[in-house]
């Protein structure tokens, strides 16, 4: 079994943020969902943080393991093709064990296994896009660019 990452960006207009909450949708329950379809099984994505309900990413981090041999490439156009059109896969890589333990160590000093007791600085960003292709650029610009 393969460890493989993931980027995308997505609206998360019509989203009850990252993480799974039951009977919401989630970015993590629709990555999940999509997933099964493509595995034939249940998938769990970690995702590199997690956003508040309507947040909006341009390149969010997921990581999650898959038995399929899928091709990458053949992954990332299976996903977008399954995914809604405000959630888009625009890399996927497979993980090197190495840098993954790496990650999964430094999460585990730094994290404290994620339970809130670290903050972490994040970064808001606001763009203002101007002309006809700006809406091609990114997910979540296709509703708010005109």
């Amino acid at each position: 079994m393969r460890r493989i990452r993931i980027t995308l960006s997505y609206d998360g207009t019509d989203y009850h943020g990252w993480q799974v909450q039951p009977g919401l949708a989630t970015i993590q329950g629709v990555l999940e969902g999509v997933l099964a379809q493509i595995e034939g099984d249940v998938v769990h994505v970690d995702g590199s943080g997690r956003t508040d309900a309507g947040v909006h990413a341009l390149a969010q981090v997921g990581a999650f393991r898959l038995a399929n041999p899928i091709p990458l490439a053949n992954l990332k156009k299976a996903m977008n093709r399954l995914l809604p059109r405000d959630i888009r896969v625009t890399e996927t890589a497979d993980v090197v064990i190495r840098e993954f333990m790496w990650r999964w160590l430094v999460w585990r000093l730094d994290g404290e296994d994620h339970k809130g007791t670290t903050v972490t600085p994040q970064t808001h960003e606001y763009r203002v896009r101007v002309g006809a292709k700006a809406s091609q650029t990114v997910t979540y610009t296709v509703v708010y660019t005109w």
